[in-house]
């Protein structure tokens, strides 16, 4: 269990809040402001489609990795 907070502890590293982050592919995520692994005000954006506008906000957001494999998921709360 350590283990996985030290890998949520990392990946929250890498997402900044207060930008747009436009590394994923297919989509364009804001986060207005992070605490360790607590978010809030998401907004993201899907942009395969650029004749089709789709977003999905919430008011908060948790990270979470997997012990098993290499993908964070980010849990959103309204």
């Amino acid at each position: 269990a350590e283990q996985a907070k030290l890998g949520v502890a990392s990946a929250a590293e890498f997402i900044d809040a207060g930008r747009w982050i436009t590394e994923f592919p297919d989509v364009e995520v804001y986060i207005e402001r992070k605490d360790g692994e607590h978010l809030r005000n998401i907004r993201v954006y899907d942009v395969r489609n650029p004749d089709v506008s789709r977003e999905i906000r919430a008011s908060s957001g948790r990270i979470q990795t997997s012990e098993t494999s290499s993908s964070i998921t980010v849990e959103l709360q309204d």
